[in-house]
């Protein structure tokens, strides 16, 4: 059989749409199999072309290790003879996935390619930054005590998760109104004070494997209220030689595979860690257009990432460039981070949308359209 072999990509989704759709894009573009698994009918990827690769729909609206398994033995039994690889789409869902790794590894599943003890050391944000502190990395000051003078500050989670399973979100708090509204929220046990950096955003972007490591590097250019998704960014050469030498060697150091994004603040001449994604990341569409490929995704070992040739838009125009414009719908401008002036932003994407808009596309304008409908509030 031809096929006998061939890897089938799986992809959850249900949260990450903009990465999960760019994903599939790749994929496609490279001739790799995939499925779909929709979270529930009302699923932004029935709005997109990629429904036709939905395979199966999730009925519990909380995630089931259960029922993920029977999901994946039916893709099995539907596809016996392909090799399937899961691939990394939301951090919930992979803290999932890697508590299944005995049973997917026992059925033959490529689930989260590193251990949980590797991935957990990126993903949570306090173990994270202390190893970014032995590799000799700046990151921001931490204070002692939640204290009004200590403003602008964030609390950032210790953990994605609490005890109880709940995801924990950084709180930016600025004024005295949002010090007295979040002083319930602040545990010691949960939460790190940290000085609020302000300055220039980057992505530093890699892909890493037994076989070598590819990067790229990003420029945001606006975001959504509260430290929420990058709405606007463009392709940039290395920001800074030493900050990507040092987060190489944590890479290599901890034997990491896979995809995964460092954001980096630069403020005052100083870059500071801020986070690690270890997993797909909303703006990837940039990535994937510009030298990374979601094959790299089923690598064999010892196989170096090649980059792919860029995406050309009708043909003429390299998307260097990312914009969501859905993403400031529903958006109080004020409340927006702008990492450049605002309507200087908005001219040098607007003009070319079909060149830089994640669903200004043929596969997904439907739900490009959809996203301009909801209400937005008073700017």
């Amino acid at each position: 059989m031809a096929d006998a072999g061939a890897p089938l990509v799986v992809i959850f989704g249900g949260a990450n749409e903009r990465a999960v759709v760019a994903f599939c894009r790749s994929l496609l573009r490279d001739g790799v199999s995939f499925r779909l698994v929709a979270r529930s009918v009302r699923d932004p990827l029935y709005k997109t072309r990629y429904r036709r690769w939905i395979f199966a729909r999730r009925d519990k609206e909380l995630l089931d290790a259960d029922e993920f398994r029977q999901i994946l033995l039916r893709i099995q039994a539907a596809f016996p003879a392909r090799r399937l690889f899961i691939a990394p789409s939301a951090e919930s869902i992979n803290r999932l996935l890697l508590g299944m790794a005995d049973w997917l590894r026992q059925h033959g599943i490529h689930g989260i390619a590193v251990p949980e003890r590797t991935y957990l050391h990126f993903s949570e944000k306090e173990q994270c930054l202390a190893a970014a502190q032995r590799a000799g990395l700046t990151i921001p000051q931490e204070y002692p005590a939640y204290e009004a003078r200590y403003l602008p500050f964030v609390l950032k989670p210790r953990s994605e998760f609490s005890a109880e399973g709940e995801r924990l979100y950084p709180l930016l708090v600025c004024s005295p109104a949002e010090f007295q509204q979040h002083a319930a929220r602040y545990s010691p046990a949960l939460h790190m004070l940290q000085r609020y950096i302000d300055g220039q955003s980057f992505y530093y972007l890699y892909f890493r494997n037994s076989g070598g490591i590819a990067a790229l590097y990003q420029r945001n250019l606006a975001q959504q209220a509260a430290g929420k998704s990058i709405v606007a960014a463009e392709l940039v050469e290395c920001p800074d030689s030493d900050t990507d030498r040092r987060l190489r060697a944590m890479l290599e150091e901890t034997d990491y595979c896979g995809f995964i994004m460092f954001e980096v603040m630069r403020s005052a001449g100083r870059d500071y860690l801020i986070e690690a994604n270890p997993r797909l990341w909303g703006p990837m569409q940039l990535a994937l257009e510009n030298g990374f490929a979601a094959r790299w995704l089923v690598l064999g070992d010892g196989c170096p990432p090649e980059p792919s040739k860029a995406v050309l838009s009708l043909g003429i125009w390299r998307r260097s460039r990312y914009f969501w414009l859905g993403g400031f719908v529903g958006q109080r401008r004020g409340e927006m981070r702008f990492f450049d002036e605002p309507c200087r932003v908005l001219r040098r994407f607007l003009w070319r949308l079909p060149c830089c808009d994640v669903w200004f596309a043929g596969d997904s304008f439907r739900l490009f359209l959809s996203e301009l409908r909801k209400p937005d509030p008073q700017r």
